[in-house]
């Protein structure tokens, strides 16, 4: 018998040759070159359906399948020299949908896009073969994925498409870009506003980042990549394991509706940004427990730029520089929950003009430097109906953080509740000893730092100007009525039978000026029934700030009628009228002490109480 190596060496296959495949017990012979299309396989348990080999086999490939020699061995050594970005193109184009591709440790240099084009298979999921372990700003880690070319390495669009598309998941890598210019991720064009029809691309859902790493080029001011970017995207989740730094913009999410966003962020002009567009930009939830110092761009620097609906979830800010901004207001729907400020610089919070309906909760200011406010910019519209004219709500502050407040008339601060339960906005009670003959049972103030009211549809038809600049107002600003005819506005006091009655005295005080003495007509301080007018006093002429008073006694009102109070201009067509105080107070006349000796007296008497009391919001029962 020959030896093997004595045998005669056989000659390669051509693909026509048959090869004997046995299947369910029977034996046949099929072309080598179908022996994976022909052949089957079928999982073990009961009820499994079977399939191609070639369709079990290729579901899954390694990255590496797709390079040379000289390619794995650099990958594997990690010396970053030898460009792998067909490699990676290769092997995305090679998957069929809900496709996985391994990425084995190593360094894996790109300088060309992975993706260039707008097809990517749905549902494809990378994985890196080890941990993103790198934690300390440097890089690097078992699975470095290093771009080094100027535009979105990840640029993946779902231009015009006439379905969603996604599905998508990257796990357990590093990814670093060494350009300035340079982004990581961008889904669908941010240029192109998003729509709800077909003019703009279509949806991209259900993307995923886990345990992964991105570094930016830190390159200053001629840094405009961002890690992570995208626009009409649902349901983006961006896990607790992941970490962003050193871009323009950590993620950037323009119209995005349902995102999820738990990363660490240290480093970013902008670590987050938030931006609404039309109908998108909806239900924003970050639990980023740390957003560190924002780094050097052309851009502002904020760590949280919230432009459309977001519920932030018990953040640590932290800056040092002078001009970094924690929080930017500019849209409405929007909560800071138990936040901590460590900041030794810098701002606490920036509103813009589009912000309303902001509420921050127990905020922890543990630093020693900061501002609470920067810019706070004049709204863009009126906004009448109660504690919602506030755009900045802060509840339950602590004195550290309220001592550093300066007051302005677009943020309210709710100190820490005492056991009262307050059913009026804006509520006032003199505290004047009982059964002396009256009790002051109720007072609002309406000013530019507590605005609150409407217009009324015919009579009053122009909405006044919330606040302008007035150095000689108290904290300088005012509320001001135009030099139109009528216009003016009236603040909604209480109802008739809800502790207000018939025979009750109106104290109507002014703290006003007039730009000059009027061409024509005068302004008027008006009470009001059901939003109607029935009493009118003209306001003095002024041009320096004065006080008028006017007292009325409310009769003619039925129960549930509405009592109301404000100024307005008559026929005046050339002076503004500069409001920095308007208060409305009720005293209940002769409040007599009937109690005597007997113990329905003394109901009597607790009676007349509750109602002073109730009226002036301090109880609501």
């Amino acid at each position: 018998m020959s030896k093997i190596s004595q045998l005669t060496a056989a000659s390669s296959l051509t693909g026509a040759e048959s090869l004997p495949i046995v299947q369910s017990g029977n034996s046949r012979k099929v072309p080598v070159s179908n022996i994976l299309t022909d052949s089957l396989f079928t999982p073990a348990g009961t009820g499994a359906v079977a399939e191609s080999l070639q369709t079990f086999l290729f579901r899954t490939v390694y990255v590496t399948q797709f390079m040379s020699p000289a390619q794995k061995a650099d990958v594997s050594a990690g010396t970053l020299l030898v460009d792998i970005s067909a490699a990676v193109r290769a092997a995305i184009a090679s998957l069929p949908n809900g496709g996985e591709i391994l990425w084995p440790p190593g360094g894996y240099l790109m300088n060309s896009q992975a993706v260039q084009s707008t097809t990517y298979p749905n549902g494809l999921r990378h994985r890196a073969l080890a941990s993103s372990s790198e934690r300390n700003a440097t890089g690097g880690g078992p699975v470095l994925l290093k771009y080094t070319g100027t535009g979105v390495c990840w640029d993946i669009q779902n231009a015009l498409g006439t379905t969603q598309t996604g599905g998508w998941e990257w796990g357990g890598f590093n990814f670093e870009a060494t350009q300035g210019a340079a982004g990581m991720f961008r889904f669908n064009n941010t240029a192109v506003p998003p729509t709800g029809d077909a003019t703009t691309q279509n949806f991209i859902t259900q993307v995923s980042f886990k345990s992964c790493h991105f570094k930016g080029a830190d390159a200053g001011a001629s840094q405009t990549g961002n890690a992570i970017e995208g626009t009409k995207v649902f349901e983006m989740h961006i896990d607790e394991h992941c970490v962003i730094e050193r871009w323009k913009r950590g993620t950037w999410l323009f119209g995005c509706d349902n995102i999820t966003l738990a990363a660490r962020y240290i480093y970013n002009t902008r670590n987050i940004q938030i931006d609404r567009s039309g109908i998108f930009g909806n239900n924003t939830k970050i639990t980023s427990r740390y957003c560190g110092t924002p780094s050097g761009s052309a851009e502002s620097r904020y760590m949280m730029y919230l432009n459309g609906d977001a519920k932030v979830s018990s953040p640590f800010v932290e800056t040092v520089t002078a001009g970094d901004t924690a929080f930017y207001f500019g849209s409405y729907n929007i909560t800071i929950k138990d936040p901590i400020f460590s900041m030794s610089a810098g701002y606490m919070m920036e509103v813009g003009a589009g912000a309303r309906d902001v509420n921050m909760i127990r905020p922890v200011y543990t630093g020693t430097g900061a501002v609470v406010w920067n810019t706070i910019a004049t709204p863009t519209s009126a906004d009448f109906g109660g504690i919602a004219n506030y755009t900045v709500t802060i509840h339950d502050p602590i004195d550290k953080f309220v001592n550093a407040l300066t007051p302005h008339p677009r943020i309210r601060v709710l100190p820490k509740p005492v056991g009262e339960i307050h059913s009026l906005p804006r509520f006032g009670l003199d505290n004047l000893p009982y059964a002396t003959g009256s009790l002051r049972i109720a007072r609002k103030t309406c000013s530019s730092f507590g605005y609150w009211g409407q217009t009324s549809g015919t009579d009053l038809g122009t909405i006044p100007n919330p606040m302008t600049v007035d150095a000689g107002a108290p904290f300088g600003y005012a509320i001001q009525l135009p030099a139109t005819n009528l216009a003016g506005f009236y603040c909604f006091f209480g109802t008739i039978g809800k502790g207000i009655e018939n025979g009750d005295i109106v104290n109507i005080r002014v703290y006003y000026k007039m730009s000059g003495v009027p061409a024509a007509g005068d302004y008027r301080i008006l009470v009001a029934k059901n939003g109607n007018n029935v009493s009118q006093t003209v306001l003095a002429v002024s041009a320096v700030y004065a006080v008028q008073n006017v007292v009325y006694t409310l009769a003619g009102y039925a129960a549930g009628d509405s009592v109301a109070f404000g100024v307005f201009n008559n026929a005046v067509t050339d002076k503004t009228l500069n409001i920095a105080d308007i208060s409305m107070a009720i005293t209940q006349a002769a409040v007599v002490d009937t109690t005597g000796a007997t113990l329905p007296n003394v109901e009597i008497e607790v009676n007349k109480l509750k109602a002073a009391l109730r009226i002036a919001g301090v109880i609501s029962f």
